[in-house]
């Protein structure tokens, strides 16, 4: 089984599809952002709590490329559909999906030292780090 089919298999990932799905019904996708003006533009992205790039970036990549933000909750024994519900978790996917630390993110969770080194890459740690201190956002398994 690959890393890929393992995070498919994860409860978690049919939310983030579904986020993702619907976040193409509106308008999300990169075609027909690049048909909007500014206003519209910002006016989606605040909607959703994302800067104008972070949009557009989301928009252009696809929804696998915030798995490693769920595999590093799990790692902080973060349970990820609880942590769904934040107001910050699209800020948390939009920055995943654009990280250029993935290698690192990778490297550190396959060698289970990500917990004890999340600050040294991921731009996420804050938003991890108050997820760790909200005992409703725990896994409790």
């Amino acid at each position: 089984m690959t890393a890929s089919s393992d995070l498919n298999s994860m409860p978690v990932m049919p939310h983030i599809q579904s986020w993702w799905q619907a976040r193409c019904q509106e308008s999300w996708n990169a075609e027909a952002l690049a048909a909007l003006d500014a206003v519209s533009l910002d006016s989606i992205a605040m909607k959703h709590g994302l800067s104008r790039a972070a949009l557009i970036e989301i928009a252009e990549s696809d929804p696998s490329a915030c798995s490693e933000m769920i595999r590093m909750m799990r790692a902080l024994n973060i349970d990820p559909m609880e942590a769904a519900g934040e107001p910050e978790f699209e800020q948390m996917a939009a920055n995943c999906a654009r990280c250029p630390n993935k290698g690192r993110c990778r490297e550190h969770l396959a060698a289970g030292t990500a917990a004890r080194r999340l600050d040294e890459f991921c731009e996420n740690v804050d938003a991890l780090n108050a997820m760790r201190a909200s005992p409703h956002l725990m896994d409790r398994a």
